[in-house]
């Protein structure tokens, strides 16, 4: 949970590596996935993917067809961090809205059950950042959701984002503002849940046994065996992985820290963003001047 450009891909990755783990992604994008607009990191789409089409012909088996379908639907609004609405009618849960609720949890529940019955594998990391998504999640009573808050320093993330949409030409502000926010919003979650912790990314890469270890804590899992494979540079067997960045279809990962951002981006942004983001980044133990 948190805002994209920091490292969940990785982390995923990662924690795919112990064999009681599998991560497929940002599985909030299954609707994309489902209609073949996302390939699988394995190349092919969901409908040539064996891996996937297995998946969902027993969600759909456990959920029809149809149900599916308005699943999908309806996270695309129950999910909307965006929107006043979607948080209003979440925390405060109208009663005439219970039944609405609870077959789009159930629908979800389901479609982590049947990717849970392909990979043989026990705990589902879904590295999906949204933190209404998180909420919802947690009102099912059989989901033991885990959360971890990944926070990586708001200039890479902005820097990565403009990068990504210099074409665009996207006010730098708005990267900045979302940083902030975003992480703000997951902090709130994180108090609202159980079983959450925060992680920076920047810990993950320079000190990764250590912030495993951290991470150990917070899903009850051990991860000695991620941690000596961290070491050395991660070789991928055929994954699949239904969305993140390309790192999700590298054959060999090594960690390494990103710091292009620190050369690239120009003065003024640097102010900027220390203006808008002051306490935010001193929240989460960030150098103001780099």
């Amino acid at each position: 949970m948190g805002s994209g450009r920091s490292g969940s891909t990785l982390l995923g990755i990662l924690l795919n590596l112990h064999s009681d783990v599998v991560s497929p992604g940002e599985i909030s994008n299954v609707g994309r996935f489902r209609r073949g607009k996302r390939p699988c990191s394995c190349g092919n789409n969901v409908h040539t993917c064996s891996y996937w089409s297995s998946i969902m012909e027993n969600w759909e088996k456990l959920n029809t067809h149809e149900s599916v379908n308005r699943t999908i639907e309806k996270g695309l609004k129950i999910e909307n961090f965006k929107s006043p609405r979607a948080w209003f009618k979440i925390i405060f849960n109208y009663p005439f809205q219970t039944q609405y609720f609870e077959n789009y949890l159930q629908g979800k529940y389901n479609f982590f059950k049947a990717i849970k019955e392909e990979s043989g594998k026990d705990i589902v990391v879904d590295i999906s950042k949204n933190p209404l998504r998180a909420y919802v999640l947690s009102k099912h009573p059989d989901i033991d959701l885990r959360i971890i808050h990944l926070v990586r320093d708001g200039r890479g993330v902005s820097y990565s984002i403009m990068k990504k949409s210099n074409r665009k030409q996207k006010p730098f502000w708005r990267a900045a503002l979302y940083w902030v926010v975003i992480n703000r919003i997951s902090n709130f979650i994180c108090k609202k849940t159980k079983n959450s912790g925060l992680i920076r990314y920047e810990d993950l890469i320079t000190q990764p046994n250590e912030t495993l270890n951290e991470i150990s804590n917070i899903i009850d899992v051990n991860l000695q065996t991620v941690m000596e494979k961290a070491e050395l540079n991660l070789a991928q067997d055929e994954s699949h992985i239904m969305a993140g960045n390309i790192l999700r279809k590298s054959k060999s990962i090594k960690l390494k820290l990103d710091t292009e951002w620190q050369q690239k981006m120009n003065p003024k942004q640097l102010k900027s963003f220390r203006i808008m983001a002051r306490n935010t980044l001193k929240k989460y133990g960030y150098a103001l001047r780099v």
